[in-house]
């Protein structure tokens, strides 16, 4: 199944990211040009962070968040302290390959990893509100507007705005307005 998550790598990088967890494997597919492709061509450890979908949807914009570090054979991995749960997956594989869609070609790389260690950070479970999904939904069309037609991204983050200002906090209302493109 895939799940959406925070990853944590390098020198306090985020990045939202969809991982494909199964058993004790981690999968997960970067595109090139990102800060997170190019720590886990070199890294041997990332953090995957389980977090709100607040949190998820934010981390899309920057890297600004509060880090903690664990520490594996003297590498200091980040971690953000808002997450539920961190998990520290060593990497065991990666492999790079060229993909071509309806947008063009670009390298894919897919990284397998196992969690060799999990820390609990916070067990505040709050019910499930709308504005959950509407802020992740927003934050993927963000990261995807270099790929969508301006008309049709302007439709669909309105219908998610419209969403969020309904049934959303100030805190979702005001993250909306930064990823409305």
């Amino acid at each position: 199944m895939k799940y959406e998550v925070v990853i944590t790598s390098g020198k306090s990088n985020q990045a939202p990211i969809g991982a494909f967890l199964k058993g004790d494997l981690v999968t997960l597919h970067l595109y090139e040009g990102s800060h997170t492709f190019e720590n886990l061509q070199k890294d041997k450890f990332y953090i995957l962070n389980t977090c709100s979908p607040y949190l998820i949807a934010k981390s899309v914009l920057d890297d600004s968040g509060d880090y903690e570090y664990l520490d594996k054979n003297g590498e200091k991995i980040p971690y953000l302290t808002d997450s539920f749960k961190v998990e520290l997956i060593e990497i065991q594989n990666r492999k790079i390959v060229e993909t071509k869609n309806e947008f063009g070609s670009s390298k894919l790389m897919i990284v397998e990893g196992k969690p060799i260690f999990e820390k609990i950070l916070n067990c505040n479970t709050t019910p499930y509100n709308r504005a959950d999904g509407a802020i992740v939904e927003m934050a993927v069309l963000y990261s995807r507007k270099c790929m969508i037609s301006k008309e049709e991204l302007k439709e669909e983050m309105d219908k998610l705005m419209k969403i969020i200002k309904k049934v959303g906090g100030t805190k979702y209302i005001e993250l909306a307005k930064k990823l409305g493109v």
